[in-house]
């Protein structure tokens, strides 16, 4: 990667999601190592954005005031 005095922002989309279904269970180890020897070989700021989906279960009752 190119020298730079922006911060890099990495976005994960929430891991419930994507996570299990881009890396296989058993290769997930190596990869989160991957991920974490490219953020050591950057010289700058890194900015983690980390998402959650919400997921409702059932339907959801009004309240009656």
């Amino acid at each position: 990667m190119l020298p730079s005095l922006h911060p890099v922002i990495v976005y994960f989309p929430d891991s419930y999601q994507w996570l299990s279904r881009a890396v296989t269970k058993s290769n997930r180890k190596e990869f989160l190592h991957k991920v974490e020897q490219t953020f050591e070989s950057l010289s700058g700021s890194i900015i983690l954005i980390c998402g959650q989906s919400k997921v409702e279960n059932g339907p959801k009752e009004k309240e009656k005031l």
